[in-house]
């Protein structure tokens, strides 16, 4: 249940990233028995005793399973989030540019890619739409360039790929 409340939390915070969003802005709530477990760290600045978190991961307190992995940049900002269920990549997973504008949005199952997949350009214009299958692209994937114009259609129903 505190899966699926966070998954939801996270899916609601990503949807609205469509918007007016950027990755600076994404806090997705944890649940009470959440902790944070910092993993890698910057290298201090001057006037810092600790540098600023490079990964951390959210840990379950009660199943000591992790729940939520998270990189970023130096300035702290979101770089990619992951969410987990029982330890294993499962649901949606979000990448920003350094200017916060999302670089990509895929969903994993049992840490496999499965279902949409979207990448964007760092000026905000989609680069990528397609779909995935535990692990293999499906159906009729779209490629633009930076202005948004489809410079390629391919479709994988006939002949999948990984």
């Amino acid at each position: 249940m505190k899966v699926v409340l966070y998954l939801s939390a996270l899916i609601i915070t990503l949807n609205a990233c469509k918007g007016k969003k950027t990755g600076s802005e994404v806090n997705i709530p944890l649940p009470p028995n959440v902790v944070e477990k910092v993993e890698e760290r910057f290298e201090p600045k001057e006037n810092e005793k600790i540098g600023s978190p490079k990964k951390a991961i959210y840990l379950d307190t009660i199943t000591d399973l992790k729940v939520s992995e998270k990189f970023f940049y130096e300035d702290k900002k979101i770089y990619m989030e992951y969410a987990f269920d029982k330890g294993v990549k499962n649901g949606p997973a979000m990448a920003f540019y350094e200017n916060s504008n999302p670089w990509s949005l895929h969903n994993y199952k049992n840490n496999v890619l499965h279902g949409a997949y979207k990448t964007w350009f760092e000026n905000g214009q989609l680069r990528i739409e397609g779909q995935y299958d535990n692990g293999i692209k499906i159906g009729n994937w779209r490629f633009f360039d930076e202005k948004g114009n489809v410079i390629e259609e391919k479709n994988f129903s006939e002949n999948p790929e990984q």
